[in-house]
């Protein structure tokens, strides 16, 4: 009991000096560079009450001022407002216990007191490089309005001559087996709580990272706003919008994965995303340089409220391969424009279209792969069925695809609901497309095409 009074105490300590600013206690030397929030000269509480904020953010800033090393959590719940690292080596590690559902974790867990604002924020004021965050779970005891779990930012600024007048990077980051814990919303409206933030960021690894009931706009952003984001691995992400309260999927407000432009060279492994309101944006229509070389690869989605994939805008390079993509409202793929070409190839993608018109059936036109983007590329070897409208849907804006080898089919009807209408559009000017191969099979029309350009329909099997 005397020490719990002790560590209130010493947090408050920690926190405040008379100027309102943070005052760290004297470093004293822990084991072989691991820093023990528990331990003194800290001695963070982790109850679930006491806020420890001063106490963690001291054992960050020692760890910083010596060169790099470990802060430890020990198994707790820690309160706190806010923590910021810069600073070069610095890992956060606790102890994470596996969840299958919204705040089950026990551990390490981190619990933000605020109702705004980011979690853990990295880089912004000073540049941070080789940052550590593994086997932890956050979570919040407040209604959020905005901000985020993580937000990473970098930025780089010239002058009208082209000198550097600011240049604050945030590379080398390694997130590893996180679990973080959106709080549910009454009013789902005003909410704006997002995942995690990666703005202006280089040389980025995410593995084992699940993610749950958020209500704000994404899980996940990558952005070059003030700064180009480069090398992204992501590996065994999960988002799970889940509710308790609302399971319908039509109430997610967060997108699953958002790349926006100015990133290059991304590479998903293992994405699972359920109930989202877009599985997977790429791109934006600001005046950034496009995002090049997105490798969507091993890609699960199912239930979202719009799209599975939407490419808005991307640039050199497009490949998505071997996803699983089921029941979304609208679109399983949708490509709206592309400088550079788009390669689809071994995915399912099937039942797309939720989203109908209940009341007016047949003004359903949930697509299996809608194409309007003008680079062309290729779809090759996927399977495609049951879709409201369309398996592939080929607008006079397409130019250049190769769509071959896919197996396109559908039941034809399910009771009075039209499914799967066609099985290939090529629409009219549609030109320099090449529509070889495919095995289409119990579609409304197999193949529709109108007048199209320099185009090839040739060897499809129709049954």
């Amino acid at each position: 009991m005397k020490k719990f009074g002790f560590s209130l105490l010493f947090s408050f300590f920690c926190i405040f000096n008379t100027a309102n600013a943070l005052v760290c206690p004297t470093f004293i030397a822990q084991n072989e560079s691991i820093y023990n929030v528990k331990l003194e000269p800290y001695l963070a509480a982790g109850n679930g009450t006491t806020d420890d904020t001063g106490a963690i953010q001291c054992a960050i800033n020692h760890v910083a001022s010596n060169g790099g090393g470990v802060v430890y959590f020990p198994s707790g719940n820690y309160v706190h407002s806010g923590l910021t690292i810069t600073g070069t080596s610095i890992t956060l590690q606790g102890v994470v216990e596996s969840a299958t559902s919204h705040n089950s974790a026990n551990g390490s867990k981190l619990i933000y007191n605020q109702n705004s604002g980011d979690q853990i924020y990295i880089g912004g004021t000073a540049s941070a490089k080789t940052i550590h965050i593994k086997n932890l779970s956050m979570t919040t005891n407040q209604d959020q309005t905005s901000g985020h779990f993580i937000h990473a930012y970098g930025i780089l600024e010239k002058n009208t001559e082209g000198e550097i007048t600011t240049d604050i990077s945030a590379t080398k980051l390694v997130f590893e087996d996180l679990q973080l814990f959106g709080r549910f919303h009454q009013n789902l409206n005003n909410s704006s709580y997002n995942g995690i933030l990666l703005n202006g960021v280089n040389s980025v690894v995410m593995n084992k990272i699940k993610i749950f009931g958020l209500t704000g706009e994404y899980a996940i952003k990558l952005a070059g706003t003030n700064r180009q984001s480069d090398l992204f691995r992501f590996s065994n992400v999960t988002f799970n919008h889940e509710s308790n309260s609302k399971p319908d999927y039509r109430v997610a407000t967060a997108n699953g994965l958002v790349i926006e432009d100015n990133v290059n060279s991304v590479k998903t492994f293992a994405f699972d995303l359920l109930r989202a309101k877009n599985g997977i944006v790429v791109g934006s229509s600001s005046d950034l340089p496009d995002s090049h070389y997105i490798y969507l690869l091993d890609v699960s989605i199912e239930d979202t409220l719009e799209h599975g994939i939407v490419s808005n805008n991307h640039g050199e390079y497009l490949e998505i391969k071997n996803c699983y993509i089921h029941v979304t409202g609208l679109h399983g793929i949708y490509i709206k424009e592309n400088t550079g070409p788009t390669h689809i190839s071994g995915c399912t993608v099937q039942r797309n279209g939720k989203k109908h018109n209940e009341s007016n059936p047949a003004a359903n036109k949930g697509t299996g792969i809608l194409l309007l983007g003008q680079r062309g590329g290729s779809v090759v070897g996927n399977y495609i069925a049951d879709n409201f409208y369309a398996g592939i849907n080929v607008f006079p804006s397409a130019d250049g695809y190769s769509i071959s080898s896919n197996n396109i089919i559908d039941s034809g009807l399910d009771g009075s609901i039209p499914r799967q209408d066609y099985g290939i559009i090529l629409h009219t000017n549609s030109q320099n497309n090449a529509v070889i191969g495919n095995i289409l099979k119990n579609n409304g029309t197999n193949i529709y095409h109108g007048s199209y350009i320099n185009s090839v329909i040739t060897n499809n099997v129709e049954y």
